[in-house]
């Protein structure tokens, strides 16, 4: 009778303390100076290279930006990457380093990134037969004016919003090609965005960071880019990301090696302070002692 009586209370006990939160609604995070999350990334880029490294993203700052005269209050989200790759350029294979800094502004109320300014440079090999030096550098500037965001926090499995963005993008390359000219080209782009996104799924996710409850995002653009996004709050960001086109051809694909990230609670969802959990594990160890006690007179 001890055995079983003591085992059962002994799982209460684990039980009140161990009882997470079930599945719910995803609150707006809260984002402060020092966040970052680190991840494994592999990655496509248009001439035809495959990237595999690493991506680092942290918050540095909060600072109002303006994108074509609308003020933006927006979070400092500072990038930098680095890693390995091999491909195709002008039909001969490329391989090398690869290397990438970035600064993105998320937008406080919508979390759209409304501006982004990023640089990646290729350093390696072209086999021509013979090995030349080869280096590509890509810079691109994007602004992102949200027109309309009918995606709003709190939101649940099968919640679906839309967003609209006035995008305007630069974007130029410069490559050097040992024993030729170097090539500089430039693009310019602007026009509407529209972007959709929906809540499908609460899944568990398993990575290299450790395993997580999470809302799968699903969002498209009208570009044809989709992203499935395993967000947790937890993390307070992707533990897994994956962005193709059209859902068929992948692009790029993330998952979280590690996080510095504390979940901060709402005054309205402060949970219980400690003094309320430990009055049921005091009560609990007080049955406990006096079943043995009690047992212990029987005797």
């Amino acid at each position: 009778m001890r055995v079983c009586l003591v085992f059962v209370l002994t799982a209460m006990v684990a039980l009140s303390w161990s009882a997470g939160p079930a599945a719910g609604q995803v609150a707006l995070p809260s984002y402060e100076e020092g966040n970052s999350w680190v991840y494994s990334a592999n990655m496509t880029y248009s001439p035809g290279f495959v990237l595999d490294g690493t991506l680092e993203m942290g918050i540095t700052d909060t600072e109002r930006i303006y994108v074509d005269s609308t003020p933006y209050d927006t979070l400092r989200n500072e990038v930098i990457g680095s890693g390995t790759f091999i491909g195709l350029f002008e039909g001969h294979n490329v391989s090398g380093n690869w290397t990438m800094v970035g600064l993105e502004n998320w937008d406080v109320v919508s979390l759209e990134i409304v501006r982004s300014e990023t640089t990646l440079v290729f350093r390696g090999l072209m086999d021509v037969g013979v090995p030349l030096n080869f280096y590509l550098s890509i810079q691109n500037t994007t602004h992102s004016d949200v027109v309309e965001d009918a995606w709003q926090h709190p939101y649940d499995v099968g919640d679906s919003g839309n967003v609209t963005l006035a995008r305007t993008s630069n974007e130029t390359m410069l490559v050097e090609v040992e024993g030729s000219a170097p090539i500089h080209t430039s693009t310019d782009w602007s026009g509407s965005v529209a972007v959709t996104y929906s809540c499908v799924e609460y899944a568990g996710i398993t990575v290299q960071a450790g395993v997580f409850q999470t809302h799968h995002i699903l969002r498209t653009e009208s570009n044809g880019l989709v992203e499935d996004n395993y967000y947790s709050d937890e993390v307070g960001a992707g533990v897994r990301i994956d962005r193709s086109i059209g859902g068929v051809v992948v692009i790029g694909q993330w998952e979280l090696l590690s996080y510095t990230y504390a979940t901060a609670q709402s005054p309205d969802d402060e949970g219980l302070p400690l003094l309320y959990w430990l009055i049921p594990v005091a009560v609990v160890i007080a049955l406990i002692l006096a079943a043995l006690y009690m047992e212990r007179r029987r005797k």
